[in-house]
């Protein structure tokens, strides 16, 4: 074992186990766990290993694998991205792994509304703003290019489960009481 060891605890189902692991077999078994299971998490840790050490930007976590022939739409339907930012992050994804690239543009966002059949937002700058302010994607050096951040690839591989539960409206105006009517 490695100088770092890990925790490992795991109940459910009649199974309970309680181990320490190296840090290699840690950060294996959390990579199978934040994508679900996929099997190619060996090859993003290897390619994660060598952007490190070529000095290249990596930004951390599981990006979901577009297998097979899964369309775009599919991919937003697939990871239950039902408001604008969440969209922009389902495609800012998917374009990044469909060209194996870290970015994506500007462009490759309004084209993938139109292939994707998802309605196009009337204020695409103001909703790639919310996207950003949320942590979600970030600007890339070049101008009108954009990556998906840690934050936006957890919350994409967790279908946008915390923001399902938070929707139900925006901020809301407390009402005031009519003051008694002067005698």
């Amino acid at each position: 074992m490695s100088d770092t060891e890990y925790s490992l605890k795991l109940t459910g189902n009649g199974v309970t186990l309680d181990r320490k692991i190296s840090k290699e077999l840690g950060e294996r078994v959390a990579m199978l766990i934040i994508s679900d299971g996929r099997t190619d998490v060996e090859s993003d840790n290897e390619t994660k290993s060598r952007k490190d050490a070529t000095g290249g930007s990596s930004h951390g976590g599981a990006k979901p694998t577009i297998a097979g022939k899964t369309s775009l739409r599919e991919f937003i339907n697939s990871h239950n991205a039902k408001k604008i930012p969440q969209q922009i992050v389902a495609i800012g994804s998917y374009y990044q792994n469909k060209n194996g690239g870290e970015t994506f543009t500007r462009v490759e966002l309004e084209k993938g509304f139109k292939t994707g059949k998802v309605p196009p937002p009337g204020n695409l700058p103001r909703d790639i703003s919310t996207a950003i302010g949320r942590g979600w994607i970030a600007e890339a050096d070049e101008d009108d290019q954009y990556y998906v951040t840690s934050t936006g690839e957890t919350a994409l591989a967790g279908d946008f489960a915390k923001e399902v539960a938070k929707a139900g409206g925006g901020r809301r105006r407390k009402r005031r009481k009519m003051k008694a009517a002067a005698k």
